[in-house]
């Protein structure tokens, strides 16, 4: 799944089946026990998280367990049905029930901040996925691919206003 037209994990061809992996030596940005803590509290509090995380989508997780949960959970909440462990696992591959009573027992308190953290990561694995592409384009010597850089060039514009939206959190990520 894409957002935007573009990977947000560029390491995986799907980000749903495949598990998060290093770039050489260096990390995507993410906060992994913040998405585990979301998804507890998008358990405790569903309600509340609806009216705060309804931009934050399941590829905005880094992680893929949480991503899958994340996915179950919207689609119970858009079918009117108060979303549980067992109902969210029944629909989510990768999650067992103990995942998520675990995520449940650390839940963060829910606020626009946390929600706004996993959005911001997922921004910049976008850019950081379209710098790629873009430095393939430069190693490609042949062949027109202007259109094709004004197209990347674009979505990086994009990305920097998504980036602009969001509340600022005291350091770059």
């Amino acid at each position: 799944m894409t957002r935007m037209g573009v990977n947000t994990r560029p390491e995986a061809d799907n980000w749903l089946t495949s598990d998060p992996v290093q770039a050489g030596s260096r990390v995507p940005p993410h906060n992994a026990d913040l998405e585990f803590g979301l998804v507890g509290a998008a358990l405790v509090w569903p309600d509340r998280l609806e009216k705060l995380a309804a931009d934050l989508a399941p590829e905005d997780f880094y992680t893929p367990r949480w991503g899958h949960a994340w996915a179950a959970w919207q689609r119970l909440m858009a079918e009117g049905v108060k979303p549980d462990v067992s109902l969210v696992a029944d629909r989510a591959a990768w999650v067992e029930v103990g995942d998520l009573v675990s995520a449940m027992a650390n839940a963060v308190s829910p606020q626009r901040a946390h929600v706004e953290v996993i959005l911001r990561h997922a921004a910049a694995r976008r850019v950081i996925s379209l710098a790629g592409e873009i430095a393939e384009i430069g190693y490609e010597a042949a062949g027109d691919f202007g259109d094709h850089l004004d197209g990347l060039v674009g979505a990086l514009r994009k990305e920097a206003d998504c980036l602009k939206c969001l509340t600022p959190m005291g350091g770059p990520w």
